[in-house]
C-alpha cells in the first residue's frame, strides 16, 4: 500500500528498535508504516498467551489521516490473515485508541486490573 511518500510494509526489528518498542523477549509480528525509508509508526501483535496487539504512532504519522485509515485497514486484513483472538489495552494516554481498535474490528471486552479498556478480537467465521 503507498501514498505519495509514505508506504506500508511487514515490521521488521529495526522498526521496534526505531520506535522504542519493548517486546519483553517476545516474538512478533506486524505492519510498519515508512516515510522514506524511515518507520513513523507500527501495529503489531505480541506472541504472548493470548496474543496482543499494540501500536506506535509519531507525530509525523498523525499528520496524514488517510494513511491512518490505510493502516487500521490493512491491520485488520492482517489479523484476519494471521490469527483467530487478539486482545489489545487502549492506552489511556491516547484518546482515539477506542475508536481506533473498533475500526480494526476489536470490540470492547472489559478492564484489566489496573483499569484500563481491554479489546478483543476474533476471526469472523464465514460459513455458507
Amino acid at each position: 500500500m503507498k501514498s505519495k511518500t509514505l508506504t506500508i510494509r511487514p515490521t521488521v526489528a529495526t522498526d521496534l528498535h526505531l520506535n522504542n518498542v519493548e517486546t519483553f523477549g517476545k516474538s512478533m509480528r506486524g505492519l510498519t508504516v515508512v516515510k522514506g525509508s524511515v518507520p513513523i509508526g507500527v501495529a503489531g501483535v505480541l506472541h504472548t498467551s493470548p496474543p496482543q496487539a499494540f501500536s506506535v504512532m509519531s507525530d509525523e504519522l498523525r499528520k496524514h489521516p488517510k494513511i491512518i485509515l490505510q493502516f487500521i485497514r490493512g491491520f485488520e486484513e492482517f489479523l484476519a490473515k494471521h490469527y483467530s483472538n487478539v486482545v489489545a489495552i487502549a492506552s489511556s494516554k491516547e484518546n482515539n485508541a477506542p475508536a481506533c481498535l473498533m475500526r480494526a474490528g476489536f470490540k470492547y471486552f472489559g478492564h484489566d486490573i489496573d483499569g484500563e479498556e481491554v479489546y478483543r478480537w476474533r476471526k469472523q467465521s464465514h460459513m455458507s
